[in-house]
Order: structure tokens, then C-alpha cells, then sequence
């Protein structure tokens, strides 16, 4: 970054469009056995500008998601624009944090705009993790559709990474969420600020290091590999998540020493099974179990939260 006098002073605005109450923790909250308290989520799309330039940051949905996703609308994202006098029609620079319905829902409703995208986003969004349903849920193939023909109207610039757009305003990939999630950095008067987007939905992801229930993996997180009968799976879990309360298990690594530490105490903390591995991210282990009879099996990784969203091969007949 360049010194701070050469910095573009901007402001940030956040515009409340949508509001579901009944959304509750377990929706919010990878690692969480509270599934009935309330937690109601906000949506939000942002306005980045000073007296040379306006940005928005994402475009939220319109009234067809907000009915089949029951997130009931306040006011559509460009009303949202236009208390402000900012012209949707008129917007020069769209940021789309990453492709989800609700942060890509109203691309049409910016005909004029230069949709800025990470080039990992579009990859995930068209590519083969979306083959499976589990994957999908988030995205709208409409939304999708809609951003390939920006990008065959020449009307979307790709950032690989980190990016400066004007000295005072920069974009950075964080992955995690998405494959191409992205903040935006930005700064003002108070100095700098970060719009997170959905890098952390809530202050609690950070503090309690619990990501959102939606994770994209490509060996970015902690996984076990487990081969056992589904009810072996169910009993091994609660195991899994004392790992997790002890902050053995952490999102993106192991603490191994406390692992060590916590073991001498409590030996299920060592995570010592013949039929189960639990890797880091990037490691590569092999697991050779042999059956001394016919029984219907998972591969599966119960990491809390994993297993629940689908991370389950089920084997018949072994």
C-alpha cells in the first residue's frame, strides 16, 4: 500500500435489505449442539464511495429467493440504493464478494455496472463441485447464468488473489466459506476497515474460532477419514467434538501438543484408531482395514459439522 496521504478517503454505508428471525444457531454455527436457540440473521448489501467514485459490494437477492429461501425481504437491494440517491442503473462498480444467492441475486438490476469477481469464484460456481446437490444449495444457477453473460458482455473484471482497485480500496481472496470469497479493505476516515462479507457472518465465528455451517474444502480444513458402520460413526462424533471443546481440533489444524498434553489424561483425546486418520490440511495418509465379515460400511469424516453436511461415501455389501 502506497502512505496514507496518496490513500482515497472513502465512507462505507451498510444497506439492510432482508431479515429472517426464524433462522436459528445450528444455521450459523459450524460446531453447534444449541439447534433450537434463536439466531437471527441480517442481510446486507454495501456502499463503499467519496465525491469520485461509488462501489457496491454485493447485490443481494430479489423477491423469487427471498420466497423460496424464506428470507423475507425489507426492500429489494436497488430500493435499498435509491434512499440514498444511488441509481442502480448508474452503478460503475459492482464487487461481488463471492456467488451465493445472496450476494449475487441482483446482478441484472446493475446493467451498467463492471462486476469485480475472483477467477477462483467462477471456477468453483461452474465447476465440478457443483455437480453434487449438497454444494448447490447456496448458489442460484439463474444467478450464475446471469454472470456468464456479463462476462460475455465484457463486463466483469477477474482478480486472482489480492488486488488494489484505487490506492485506499483493495480486495483479498479468503477462500473458506467459498473457494473465491473475498473482503474488501478499505479506508476511511478512522483509518483502515474491513467489509467482511461473509469471511465471518458473526463477531462469535472470529471469537470462537466457529466458522459458518457452509465450508468449501480443497484440504483447507481438518478431516478424518473413518471407515466404520453408520452407528459406529454416530458414537464416535460426540469423541470428535470434545476434540473440538478441548481446542485440540481447530478449523485449520491440529494442536498436536495439546493433544499430547490432554491425552495423558483423558487417552480418547489421542485419536488412536486402527480404523480411522485425521490429517491436517495437505497431508495424505493410507488406511487399510480388513473385514472379517459382510456389513454395509461409511468412509466418512465426523469432524462436527462434516458428516452432517454430506462428507459420507456410504460402501455396501464389504
Amino acid at each position: 500500500m502506497g502512505k496514507s496521504e496518496n490513500r482515497e478517503v472513502f465512507e462505507i454505508y451498510a444497506v439492510k435489505y432482508a431479515h429472517n428471525a426464524n433462522r436459528t444457531r445450528n444455521g450459523n454455527m459450524l460446531y453447534m449442539d444449541e439447534h433450537d436457540v434463536p439466531m437471527p440473521l441480517d442481510y446486507f448489501v454495501w456502499v463503499i464511495k467519496n465525491n469520485m467514485r461509488t462501489y457496491v459490494v454485493d447485490t443481494g437477492f430479489g423477491a423469487v429467493a427471498s420466497k423460496k429461501r424464506a428470507a423475507p425481504l425489507l426492500r429489494t437491494p436497488a430500493e435499498g440504493l435509491a434512499l440514498m440517491d444511488i441509481n442502480a442503473a448508474k452503478v460503475d462498480n459492482v464487487i461481488i464478494s463471492h456467488m451465493p444467492y445472496a450476494h449475487a441475486g441482483g446482478i441484472s438490476d446493475f446493467p451498467n455496472a463492471k462486476f469485480i469477481l475472483q477467477d477462483r469464484e467462477m471456477s468453483y460456481a461452474t465447476g465440478r463441485c457443483l455437480c453434487f446437490p449438497a454444494v448447490q444449495r447456496p448458489f442460484e444457477v439463474d444467478d450464475v447464468c446471469e454472470m456468464v453473460r456479463k462476462i460475455y458482455g465484457n463486463q466483469v473484471h477477474f482478480v486472482d488473489g489480492d488486488e488494489e482497485l484505487v490506492p485506499g480500496l483493495s480486495v483479498h481472496k479468503i477462500g473458506g466459506h467459498s473457494a473465491g470469497l473475498m473482503c474488501v479493505r478499505v479506508w476511511t476516515q478512522r483509518g483502515w476497515v474491513v467489509v467482511a462479507s461473509d469471511c465471518a457472518h458473526f463477531y462469535e465465528n472470529i471469537r470462537e474460532r466457529n466458522p459458518f455451517v457452509i465450508v468449501y474444502n480443497l484440504g483447507e480444513l481438518v478431516h478424518e477419514f473413518n471407515i466404520a458402520t453408520k452407528d459406529m460413526h454416530i458414537n464416535h462424533q460426540p469423541e470428535m467434538m470434545k476434540m473440538v471443546e478441548n481446542e485440540i481440533l481447530l478449523p485449520d489444524r491440529i494442536d498436536k501438543q495439546k493433544m499430547m498434553e490432554i491425552s495423558k489424561k483423558d487417552h480418547s483425546m489421542a485419536h488412536k484408531h486402527s480404523n480411522s486418520v485425521l490429517l491436517s490440511p495437505g497431508e495424505k495418509a493410507e488406511l487399510i482395514w480388513k473385514f472379517s465379515n459382510t456389513v454395509d460400511i461409511e468412509a466418512a469424516c465426523n469432524v462436527p459439522g462434516h458428516y452432517d453436511v454430506g462428507m459420507i461415501a456410504k460402501i455396501s455389501n464389504i
